[in-house]
């Protein structure tokens, strides 16, 4: 019993400083709307992409600025993985994944997420013309869960701000667990 109350505290522990982490004002990430004028910005939040297009993106987009992030942090003497992007037998999802040996690995994903279409948009009771209507996002996924936030559109190099932004705040975690 003693054993798992100490596990549940030092689970508990760990949690309130990814938390404290992730909000620290001093590794903040900037985002990528800073780059983007105002119309393209408008363009996306706009667009509802269907599942072909995000998987495009994720294949097209995301997986490079995932895989040059990895060389060069395998560059850096660290181990990296990338992965995904294939629509067969998957979900679309790309991700890398550094290793850190003892330590809590860091790991950033992509998925495409169906959502049902805004209220405006009529609702279809017929289930196939449902589904057509469904639009989707390319979301950005850490080892805790959903970021709850669409890189759909991005550009490559704002993909590999946005990785090297979340993992500077890896690295804060794992520096204040220390």
């Amino acid at each position: 019993m003693v054993l798992m109350c100490w596990g549940m505290v030092r689970a508990l522990r760990i949690e309130l400083l990814k938390r404290s982490a992730l909000r620290d004002a001093r590794v903040m990430p900037h985002g990528p709307h800073a780059a983007l004028n105002w119309q393209r910005r408008l363009r996306n939040i706009i667009h509802q992409p269907k599942r072909h297009e995000v998987v495009r993106f994720l294949r097209e987009v995301a997986l490079p600025a995932l895989d040059e992030v990895a060389a060069e942090l395998g560059r850096q003497g660290l181990t990296v993985r990338t992965g995904g992007g294939q629509e067969e037998g998957g979900d679309g999802r790309v991700w890398v994944e550094v290793g850190h040996g003892e330590e809590i690995d860091f790991f950033y994903s992509v998925r495409p997420r169906a959502y049902e279409p805004p209220s405006f948009v009529i609702a279809d009771t017929v289930r196939e013309r449902a589904e057509a209507l469904k639009y989707y996002r390319a979301e950005v996924h850490l080892r805790e869960g959903g970021q709850d936030y669409d890189i759909m559109g991005w550009a490559k190099g704002d993909i590999i701000n946005d990785v090297l932004d979340q993992y500077e705040r890896h690295m804060h975690f794992l520096n204040a667990m220390r």
